[in-house]
């Protein structure tokens, strides 16, 4: 696993580095505007980036997928910097991060709506270890996830997180000031974390 450093992802970066080492992965952190994707690694996990990647690093990103290789990626609703680099890459898969910020006064952590509690989706190899009966997720400032249409005939996205049908969007103008619902709301269920796979056909296996 290799967290990835450079654009100012410190995001509880440092607790899940340890996390990872005490379950037996070995992590460092990558520069990818310096270096290259070492060949050993098989996961990136990219924190809240609040500066764009060059077109050098998203295709540093693109190869590494290409040959295999996982990312978790979460991004926080921006209030400046465009990342129009990265939501280039990711529309090729799929998917597209809407700068606003989820907030439910029911599914969430009591007296916090921004603190949202997602239903989860039952997925094969994914979710079968999980034990949502005793425990639940919590994603503040989490951002709606679209899918867009916009991926090959390779890509495979599905929803793994939703918001409840009474959550709803604000636009950061508002969000950060006043959490009340307003007629000028988005209104839920959105997607709050999806997973885009590159499914490759191999003609030899039947």
């Amino acid at each position: 696993a290799v967290d990835h450093h450079g654009h100012g992802e410190d995001y509880g970066l440092d607790e899940l580095s340890g996390l990872l080492v005490k379950m037996n992965y070995e992590t460092s952190n990558i520069i990818l505007a310096q270096e290259d994707i070492p060949e050993e690694c098989n996961l990136i996990i990219i924190s809240s980036p609040d500066t764009d990647y060059s077109k050098e690093e998203t295709d540093k990103l693109h190869e590494f997928f290409m040959r295999g290789g996982d990312a978790i990626i979460s991004l926080t609703p921006q209030t400046s910097t465009e990342l129009t680099n990265l939501n280039i890459l990711f529309e090729e898969w799929g998917v597209r991060y809407e700068n606003k910020m989820i907030l439910d006064n029911y599914q969430s952590l009591s007296g916090y709506p921004m603190y949202v509690v997602p239903t989860i989706a039952s997925i094969e190899n994914v979710t079968e270890k999980l034990n949502t009966r005793n425990y639940f997720a919590i994603i503040p400032a989490a951002m709606p996830i679209e899918m867009t249409g916009t991926e090959t005939a390779s890509v495979k996205v599905r929803a793994l997180m939703t918001s409840s049908a009474r959550s709803y969007a604000k636009d950061l103008s508002a969000a950060f000031t006043n959490y009340d619902q307003t007629e000028e709301d988005d209104v839920g269920p959105f997607n709050m974390c999806v997973i885009s796979e590159y499914v490759v056909s191999d003609k030899n296996l039947n």
